[in-house]
């Protein structure tokens, strides 16, 4: 995520969104899903598709463009470079040139050139965010689908006209797990998931069936709708979304004139901040955080040695972690990010297993494995963090001074 972000930050101009309060906007914005209701409602995109902005999230891309709908946004959210490839493929059947890019920073970096223009955030909770955000915002309800991230995204921008489709968060019984024309699909290049072991109503009742990250989807949908006080409508045949109304797509109707689309491109911009290359990074310190971090190491260190074969003391090992990482956010300002989990991991796995061992000598040496694993653990995770922090940061600096194309 941290390589990612700074290859972003630096290969190009772009506009950031951060998760603050926008003027409202008068055009209504349809958010697309890949969910399988989506094959019955693109006739009415079709019909209503020049009177509103149409966010497409993650694999709805590649059907929108194979039935002649070009998004005005798509939204990525995760790192991994199957994003990519997936985005590669959808645009055989579309230009991608005529679409604006919303996505994470830590989006796979061969993603952003795919597209006329970019608009990053920085996600909560990730290691990126923490170390390069500073003042700036992150985009909060952004996860975990990219149909959260259009939502998110569209609420910062200043739409509270919301309309959704695919959104199905699930499937109906006997149903299809997703759109025609996905990359899940005949010929796809990817799997779906094939277990909905959780029963959810249905949007248009009776019952839908899920999983836990399109059940946590929808209830994060339904989250921001509380929170921002808004009534969208959910032409989705799939899971009920908490506060969105019930629509079926052909009672669709969209007041109003065409989208002026420039216009609308522009107002946007004014609220959001714009960027050079690397001028994002210009006042990331990667020298500071190599210092934190070798302090953090240090004093992790410290703290372990003072710990003896003969007490065996797996949960004081634990609790010592526990206390330590409880202040490592402000005291080594963020570097424990790299590898919070991991160093809060460990003890807990060795405190399950070790005490499930007899006491005596066999526990004893079962300790002293699990601390040099331990200590060698950290010693691999402190140099790849320096490593990774060098090189980051001569890469910022490189950009940073290199001359305008």
């Amino acid at each position: 995520m941290m390589s990612n972000a700074v290859a972003n930050f630096t290969a190009a101009p772009h506009w950031l969104i951060e998760g603050r309060p926008r003027l409202q906007r008068p055009e209504t914005a349809v958010i697309v899903g890949a969910g399988p209701s989506l094959d019955e409602a693109l006739a009415t995109l079709h019909r209503i598709r020049d009177r509103v902005v149409l966010f497409s999230g993650g694999t709805a891309l590649r059907p929108l463009l194979r039935n002649g709908l070009v998004p005005d946004f798509h939204c990525e959210l995760e790192n991994v470079p199957v994003v990519a490839d997936v985005i590669k493929e959808a645009g055989k059947y579309g230009d991608l040139s005529q679409i604006r890019l919303i996505a994470s920073a830590t989006v796979d970096p061969r993603v952003p050139p795919m597209f006329r223009e970019s608009f990053f955030f920085f996600r909560d909770s990730v290691s990126s965010s923490m170390l390069l955000a500073d003042d700036l915002r992150v985009l909060q309800g952004a996860a975990p689908t990219c149909v959260n991230t259009a939502m998110a995204a569209a609420i910062s921008l200043g739409f509270t006209e919301i309309a959704l489709f695919g959104t199905d968060c699930g499937m109906r019984v006997g149903g299809q797990d997703h759109a025609s024309g996905t990359i899940y699909g005949a010929g796809g290049i990817a799997k779906a998931r094939d277990n909905f072991p959780i029963e959810v109503e249905g949007n248009f009742g009776g019952i839908a069936r899920t999983d836990w990250v399109y059940d946590a989807c929808r209830r994060m949908l339904g989250e921001a709708i509380k929170v921002y006080g808004l009534s969208p409508i959910n032409c989705s045949d799939g899971a009920l979304i908490p506060g969105a109304r019930p629509v079926v797509p052909d009672a669709v109707e969209i007041d109003g004139p065409a989208v002026d689309r420039d216009a609308l491109v522009r107002d946007l911009k004014h609220a959001l901040i714009a960027f050079e290359p690397a001028e994002i990074l210009r006042d990331r310190d990667f020298s500071t955080m190599i210092d934190d971090t070798k302090d953090l190491y240090r004093e992790l260190r410290e703290i372990l040695d003072g710990f003896k074969s003969e007490d065996t003391d797996f949960a004081g090992v634990y609790r010592a972690v526990r206390e330590f990482l409880g202040e490592a956010h402000e005291k080594f300002r963020e570097a424990d990010s790299m590898s919070n989990g991991t160093l809060f991991a460990l003890p807990r796995i060795g405190m399950f297993y070790g005490y499930r061992v007899e006491a005596g000598e066999t526990r004893r040496a079962v300790f002293d494995v699990f601390m040099r694993e331990t200590r060698e653990i950290i010693d691999q995770m402190e140099k790849e963090t320096l490593d990774l922090f060098e090189r980051l940061g001569e890469q910022a600096a490189q950009s940073a001074i290199a001359p305008a194309a």
